[in-house]
């Protein structure tokens, strides 16, 4: 609740008591009164004013008393984040919808650890996706539809686990068969029926839970992990253009046209339902609906600054693979826990156009008279060994090359001048690149594309090949994006209130499924279960992490 609106209701209220404070002090003045010269001997004067002054005392502090009360109920610190904790590395689909699969998975999994010291199992998603869609065909397809017209394991719902009990003692430890990242070999598992025949790891989900508002999705997930089914949306940029050879109409989708509120032309580019930085986004407009998403909420932050320049997001586990356009984040710096910095030594996101550094102006400056202007780039941009350094240390390139001719030179060198936001939409960003010819650095000039949407930068430029081996790191604690709940609101007002909702489940494990309490060969669990990796933090910001002694 607002500061005003707490200062407003505080107010009504104190005058509400004030009021029957007084009504109540007038009746109890005229009934002493009355009882004073009926019953009693007459008061003198002074004895009347100390009846009232306790009247008026007591009174007044009932008032006081009421205020505090009220005041005390409203000033209860509200956590701003959170994030819950000893979570696994991030699982991916590769390029088959099994989202629902890990999204469920994880639950069960998070729930076994509970039970386990310092420790995680990872549980098997390729097995569990074929069992889910038999039973739903046992079901006669009850549960699912659609699966009588595409029976396949891409696309299904976390609900399947409270659905079809018959699940309970199916699952698998990962140890058992590989996940096939690819959907030609979807119902591969071996050795899955013979494994099941002895299987120790046994559950009961005890309730199934949904939640439909993000303030019921908040306090969900102190509880633990929920899947969140999500309608993907078409988001769309709308950029107002001078002549339909602009050359924003070459980035591929983007078609230029009349635009929505007027006469002029103005080009409409389809946008990335995900950032380069990690982020999901529907900007400007959101355009068609094109199916769904299941991604898992394991924290939030009221405090993230989204694309959209609004506060608050939910921190998620995504299955969806990093790309050159999807970039992904560790679940610490989403919840702000260290810089932008240091998260670049964990989930660089080489791709994002937001960390590419200028090495143009790292030197004395330009030569030459005013028309004529020529960087001179041997001690930096050039200068192999410093940039190897520099890269190494920022964990920025620095260099990049064309990919696509109709937007630059792919025979050129490419380097940074300036990056700026757009005035117009916070989505758009202007870029300015210093072209270098490699055969002769003298020839210089710079381009500069103006107000292109941050995702289409890597479809016609991108970091040199030799920059990115560089800046490339141990991805282990990545695969966390940010969900912004203004993106939730969007997506409520492109398609209908219930375009998404949380599921939650209440699972309990048997004793069996651990090492040691039962006559099972647990071999295949002790191989699925793994050390968390450690987090050291960070003492400083980067490179600030080690002290240097003389």
């Amino acid at each position: 609740m607002g500061c005003s609106r707490i200062t407003q209701k505080l107010f009504f209220t104190v005058l509400e008591w004030a009021v029957l404070i007084a009504t109540i002090v007038s009746i109890i003045l005229i009934t002493t009164s009355v009882i004073s010269f009926v019953l009693i001997p007459p008061m003198g004067k002074t004895d009347m004013e100390t009846v009232t002054t306790d009247i008026i005392r007591n009174g007044t502090q009932q008032v006081v008393n009421v205020i505090n009360q009220h005041t005390s109920s409203h000033s209860k610190p509200v956590k701003s984040s959170f994030v819950l904790s000893n979570l696994p590395p991030v699982k991916f689909q590769g390029k088959r919808s099994t989202c629902w699969a890990f999204s469920t998975i994880f639950q069960l999994e998070y729930a076994y650890n509970k039970d386990l010291s310092n420790k995680y199992i990872s549980l098997n998603e390729q097995a569990y996706a074929i069992d889910a869609v038999e039973a739903c065909k046992a079901d006669d397809y009850k549960g699912c539809p659609k699966k009588r017209f595409d029976y396949s394991t891409n696309t299904g719902y976390p609900q399947f686990l409270w659905r079809y009990s018959s699940l309970s003692n199916k699952v698998l430890p990962e140890s058992i068969c590989e996940y096939q990242t690819n959907k030609d070999n979807e119902w591969k598992c071996d050795g899955k029926e013979q494994a099941q025949k002895t299987n120790a790891l046994k559950f009961d989900v005890k309730s199934i839970a949904t939640f439909r508002t993000i303030e019921e999705l908040k306090e969900a997930v102190k509880q633990g992990p929920v899947s969140l089914v999500l309608v993907l949306v078409q988001g769309q940029y709308i950029i107002q253009v001078d002549n339909k050879d602009n050359i924003l109409g070459k980035i591929p989708g983007a078609e230029i046209k009349e635009c929505p509120e007027n006469s002029n032309l103005c080009v409409y580019i389809p946008s990335e339902r995900i950032t380069n930085d990690g982020e999901y986004i529907i900007p400007e407009r959101a355009n068609n609906r094109y199916g769904y998403h299941v991604v898992t909420i394991v924290g939030y932050n009221d405090n993230y600054i989204t694309k959209d320049n609004t506060r608050g997001a939910f921190i998620i586990r995504d299955s969806t693979d990093d790309t050159l356009v999807y970039g992904s984040h560790s679940y610490q710096y989403l919840k702000g826990e260290h810089s932008e910095w240091d998260e670049r030594t964990l989930c660089a996101n080489v791709y994002n156009p937001l960390g590419w550094d200028s090495c143009v102006f790292m030197n004395p400056g330009p030569t030459g008279d005013s028309k004529v202007v020529k960087y001179d780039l041997k001690a930096t941009c050039l200068n192999e060994k410093y940039i190897k350094e520099n890269v190494l240390n920022t964990r920025k390139p620095t260099e990049f090359k064309c990919i696509n001719s109709d937007f630059c030179d792919t025979t050129k060198r490419y380097f940074i001048s300036s990056t700026s936001r757009s005035q117009h939409s916070s989505y758009l960003f202007t870029i300015t690149f210093l072209e270098v010819n490699p055969n002769n650095t003298d020839e210089q000039k710079e381009i500069t594309f103006t107000d292109f949407p941050l995702d289409s930068y890597n479809k016609f430029i991108q970091p040199i090949d030799s920059q990115i081996e560089l800046i490339q790191t141990n991805t282990t604690f990545c695969g966390y994006r940010s969900l912004p709940y203004i993106v939730l609101d969007k997506i409520s007002m492109a398609k209908t209130q219930d375009s998404y909702y949380g599921v939650q489940f209440n699972i309990e494990w048997d004793k069996q499924s651990y090492p040691n309490n039962g006559e099972f060969d647990y071999s295949q669990i002790l191989k699925s279960i793994h050390e968390f990796p450690e987090y050291k933090g960070f003492l400083g910001p980067e490179p600030y992490q080690v002290r240097y002694e003389d």
